[in-house]
């Protein structure tokens, strides 16, 4: 081997080292949100999202109002009452409108009525 190969096997190696030694660590956790918390913020972010959709279904603050409450992370089974009042809202005032984000919206929906039939 030559000198210069020697030393990029050398670095390669100890760069492989040092990576597995960081994944032994446990990384720090976030503080934790309680379930109600989380189950709030998703309603107001549904009733944002309704707000949106009767606005005009198609526009661009629509599919805004939709990733926001995507990204919110919540399971029905922990607060079922606040999927129950997600659901209340959708048959309310968004079911129906139609729109290019209909169908997104309405897996939305599935997501939470099928949490809810695995909560009984």
């Amino acid at each position: 081997m030559t000198r210069c190969s020697r030393w990029a096997v050398a670095i390669t190696c100890a760069g492989f080292l040092m990576g597995l030694a960081g994944c032994g660590r446990s990384t720090p956790s976030g503080p934790t949100v309680e379930p109600s918390e989380l189950g709030r913020q998703k309603v107001a972010a549904f009733q944002k999202l309704a707000d949106e959709v009767n606005k005009d279904p198609n526009a661009i603050a629509a599919a805004g109002a939709l990733e926001e409450y995507t990204m919110i992370p919540f399971n029905p089974q922990d607060s079922p009452r606040h999927a129950e009042e997600i659901l209340r809202i959708y048959r309310e005032r968004v079911q129906g409108k139609g729109g290019k984000y209909a169908g997104e919206i309405q897996q939305a929906i599935a997501g939470i009525q099928a949490g809810l039939q695995r909560a009984k």
